[in-house]
Formats: C-alpha cells, structure tokens, sequence
C-alpha cells in the first residue's frame, strides 16, 4: 500500500513537472491504499516505475532549465556541497526567497537528518566560528 501510494506521488509530482503542477487530474489517489497489489513483482513493478519517472525527470536538467523566475518563486533553496554539508539561501540579487525563516522546513529536516547520520553538528560549528 505505501509503495502504491509512493508510485502514485511520484508519477504526478514529477510528470511534466516544469510545466505543471504536482497533483495531476488523473492521479487516483484512494486507490492508492487499496492494498491489492499480490506480489513481490508487481511490489517491485511499482517501486520502479515510480523512480523512473523521477530520474527520467531529473536526469536530462542542466541550468538551462531553470532560470532568476524559480529562484524568486521558491518557497525555500539550498545548496550541498561537501564542504559546506546542506546551507540555506535566504536571498537571491537581494530579493528574499519565501516568506519564512531560513533555514526553511524543508532545509532544517534535511539538516538535521544529516547531523544525525553524521553524528556531528556541523551548523553549530559553523554558528559558533561565524560569531567568533
């Protein structure tokens, strides 16, 4: 049932998804928890499809494909590198990106799964020597 409700976001969020938005017409999303699926190939078909349409989606983007529009329309950015781990960006040419605070939810989860997984906070590091 979750693989089927995975598949099922997948294939609306990333169909067209520079052209359209997330949630699709066509998405069945009850059926998604209808717990039909009998086994493990159709499981695994599903699992597949999904991230097939995501890095099919993903794959082929370059910086052409995104330009200053998607930056002031974000609702969050952030950058990774190995160096600086997961940084927010709060401005871009001096617009400010979102409404809220920065990091943005979705940044603060992103970096704090990673101090979790690293055993190590590296923002607070950061924070500590910025101050200094």
């Amino acid at each position: 049932m979750i693989v089927k409700h995975l598949n099922g976001n997948m294939l609306s969020r990333w169909t067209d998804f520079l052209t359209s938005d997330g949630e699709k017409e066509w998405r069945k999303r009850d059926e998604e928890f209808d717990n039909d699926i009998k086994t493990k190939i159709e499981l695994l078909s599903k699992w597949n499809e999904g991230w097939e349409c995501l890095f099919n989606a993903i794959n082929g983007l370059t910086e052409k494909d995104l330009d200053t529009y998607d930056a002031f329309t974000a609702d969050e950015i952030f950058i990774t590198s190995t160096s600086f781990c997961i940084v927010p960006v709060g401005t871009v040419n001096g617009r400010q990106v979102g409404e809220a605070d920065v990091p943005g939810k979705v940044t603060k989860r992103l970096q704090d799964a990673f101090i979790d997984s690293i055993g190590f906070d590296y923002v607070n590091q950061y924070l500590q020597h910025l101050s200094a």
